[in-house]
This record gives structure tokens, sequence and C-alpha cells, in this order.
């Protein structure tokens, strides 16, 4: 009698165990972060992603202007020029590359092979444009450099030149 008394505690010790672990569920993963939406998540990033590249946009546009400022007096013109231009090219490419990205819904199946390969692309060009930038800020501008002695020296060498061939041809002279 004892052995089975003990044998039915156990049962009912179990029935309830199971009992426990049923009304205890474990949450999710959807539940653990809430309804996370793929696309609201991709839309954020894209955004982010597009407030950076505009600020090196503007970057890489302020350099290009203080280089062609500068002229022929720059150790590196064409160096820079070109790399700049290359880098502000590309960053135009990689934002066209960003819009069209944002068309796919990434709740469809579908979509996710031509968005990967997006993805993957504006990956590459990225790095393309960050190496290029290093290059840049390698060979560019240099921080001692006051670019507006040399615009005065130039203007200032351009008047005495004036100056020069004014005295040099007597028609000019006032009388």
């Amino acid at each position: 009698m004892v052995k089975s008394s003990l044998k039915m505690t156990a049962t009912t010790e179990n029935n309830e165990m199971e009992q426990l672990k049923t009304d205890v569920k474990e949450p999710n993963r959807s539940e653990l972060t809430g309804n996370l939406d793929i696309n609201i998540y991709a839309t954020k990033k894209t955004i982010a992603q597009g407030m950076l590249d505009v600020a090196l946009l503007t970057a890489n546009a302020s350099q290009l202007k203080y280089i062609l400022q500068l002229g022929h007096q720059h150790e590196f013109y064409f160096l820079m020029v070109t790399l700049i231009s290359t880098s502000l090219i590309l960053q135009i490419t990689v934002g066209s590359l960003i819009l069209a990205r944002s068309r796919y819904d990434l709740n469809k199946v579908e979509d996710h092979a031509r968005a990967n390969v997006l993805n993957n692309s504006i990956v590459w060009l990225v790095f393309g444009i960050t190496v290029i930038n290093v290059f840049i800020a390698a060979f560019g501008i240099d921080p001692g450099f006051d670019s507006r002695k040399v615009i005065r020296l130039q203007a200032s060498t351009s008047s005495a030149i004036t100056n020069q061939t004014d005295k040099s041809n007597p028609e000019l002279i006032e009388h």
C-alpha cells in the first residue's frame, strides 16, 4: 500500500511538473524583440548611410574647391583632382544604388537575391571610396599651408607685372 501510494504521489508530481512546463511557455524570438519589421530596419540603416554619404560628399566637394582654387601650385594637383573626382563619382553611384535597393521588399523571398547583389555591390564601392579617401588625406591638404597667402601672393605678383607693363609702355602712363 505504501508502495502504491508513493507511486501515485510520484505520478501526481510528474503530472504537476508537466503542467507547470506547459504553463510557463518560453518566449520565442519575436516576442523578445517585438515585431521587428526587416523593411523598417533596412530603411533606417539606409537613411543613416545616406547621411554619412552626404557628409563625405560635402567634404570631397570642399576639398575639390580648395584644390581648384590653389591650382598647379599644389604639389599633387592632378592626382588630387583625379582622386577627389573619382570619389565623388563613386559616391553618386552608391547613392543611386542605395535608392534602387530601397525598392525591394525584404519580406518577400524573391527580392532577396537582387537586394543581396545590390548590397554587396554597395559594400565594395564603399570600400573603394574609403581607400580613395585615405589617399586623398595622405596627399591632400597640408595643415600648415595657408592658401590665402598664395592667393595674395598671386594677386600681388599679377599687379606688379601689370605695373611693370604699364611703366614700360609710355602710352599707358597718364600725364
